[in-house]
C-alpha cells in the first residue's frame, strides 16, 4: 500500500496512474514521428507494463520484471524519441489537471529513466555485458544448471525464482485490469465520475450526485472480481432514479463528445501549422531563387 506521502498517493492512486499512461501512450501513437515505432507491439501490454514499473517506482506493489535497460536495449530508442515522449506527458498531466508540484515531481522522476532507456554513451549496455559474463563463470562452478531461452545457463534455483515473480507481475496484471473493467462499467452505470483528477481537487458533494453519503472505503486487497459483478436493477425502482440514471448517462456521452471535438481541433491544428511551415519554406526557397538569378 503507498504511504499518503507517496507520488502514488499524490496522483490518486493505481487507477490515476493508469489512466495517466493510457493517455500519455495514445498520444504518442499519434504523433507522426512515433506513431510507426509502435506498430510492431501489442500496446495494452506496454501499457500495463509501464503502469506497473511506475507504480512500484512511486510508492507501490514493488515491480518484478526486468530492468529499464534489459528492456529497451534492443529498440534503440534515440534521444528525440525519448524528447518526444516527455512532450506527450506534460501535455497529459496538464489534461489530467494534476497539480503543478506533483506535475513537476512526475516528470523528474521520468527525466531520471532517460540514460538507461537510451543508453547515450553506452555505459549500461557495457554493465550488462560484464554482468552476464560473470554469471555466466559463476553458473559454470555449478550443479544442476539449467539454459533459459536466451542461451544462458543459470542455476535451477535462479530460473525458478524468475518465474515466480513472472507469474506474481502477471497476477498484478490482471488485478489492475479487473480494476480497469470495473471502473468502466462504473462509468457506463454513472456511478463515478468519468474524469481522474488530483486528489486535492474538492470532491462532489452528496447531495449535489445524489449519494446517500461518503462510501466506506474498501480494505487493501479487496477481492476485484467482486467489484467487478454487474449491479442488478432495482424492480422497485422510481421515476426518480430512472431520470437520475439517464442524466447521468447524458453527461458521460456529453464528456466523451467534448474530448472527441478537442482531439478534433487538436488535429485540425496540426494540420494549420505544418500548412503554414510548408508555405514559409516555399516563400524561402523562392527567395533564394530570385537571389541566385541576380
Amino acid at each position: 500500500m503507498a504511504s499518503g506521502d507517496s507520488l502514488l498517493s499524490k496522483m490518486g492512486g493505481e487507477m490515476a496512474v493508469d489512466a495517466f499512461v493510457d493517455l500519455f501512450y495514445d498520444m504518442m501513437v499519434e504523433d507522426s514521428n512515433l506513431g510507426k515505432f509502435f506498430a510492431r507491439f501489442n500496446l495494452q501490454i506496454l501499457k500495463d507494463r509501464t503502469v506497473a514499473y511506475l507504480v512500484g517506482e512511486w510508492g507501490g506493489t514493488a515491480y518484478n520484471g526486468i530492468g529499464l535497460f534489459e528492456a529497451h536495449a534492443q529498440l534503440h530508442i534515440t534521444k528525440n524519441q525519448f524528447d518526444i515522449m516527455m512532450i506527450c506527458i506534460k501535455k497529459a498531466l496538464k489534461k489530467l489537471k494534476h497539480d503543478k508540484r506533483t506535475s513537476d515531481e512526475i516528470v523528474k522522476s521520468i527525466e531520471l529513466m532517460r540514460d538507461p532507456i537510451t543508453d547515450p554513451g553506452g555505459k549500461f549496455k557495457q554493465w550488462y555485458v560484464k554482468k552476464l559474463e560473470d554469471a555466466q563463470k559463476e553458473n559454470e562452478s555449478k550443479q544442476d544448471l539449467v539454459q533459459t531461452p536466451m542461451g544462458f545457463s543459470i542455476p535451477r534455483a535462479k530460473l525458478e525464482e524468475q518465474l515466480a515473480k513472472e507469474k506474481k507481475q502477471k497476477e498484478l496484471n490482471e488485478k489492475l485490469a479487473a480494476k480497469r473493467i470495473a471502473r468502466e462499467r462504473a462509468l457506463l452505470e454513472g456511478t463515478v465520475s468519468p474524469t481522474i483528477s488530483s486528489p486535492r481537487q474538492a470532491s462532489p458533494s452528496p447531495r449535489r450526485t445524489g449519494q446517500a453519503g461518503p462510501q466506506k472505503k474498501q480494505p487493501p486487497g479487496a477481492d476485484v472480481e467482486e467489484k467487478a459483478l454487474p449491479v442488478k436493477e432495482s424492480a422497485a425502482e422510481g421515476p426518480k432514479e430512472e431520470s437520475k440514471r439517464s442524466s447521468d448517462k447524458s453527461r458521460i456521452a456529453e464528456v466523451k463528445s467534448k474530448a472527441s471535438v478537442e482531439k478534433e481541433a487538436d488535429s485540425k491544428k496540426k494540420s494549420e501549422k505544418a500548412a503554414s511551415a510548408e508555405k514559409r519554406a516555399d516563400s524561402k526557397k523562392k527567395l533564394e531563387k530570385e537571389a541566385s538569378a541576380e
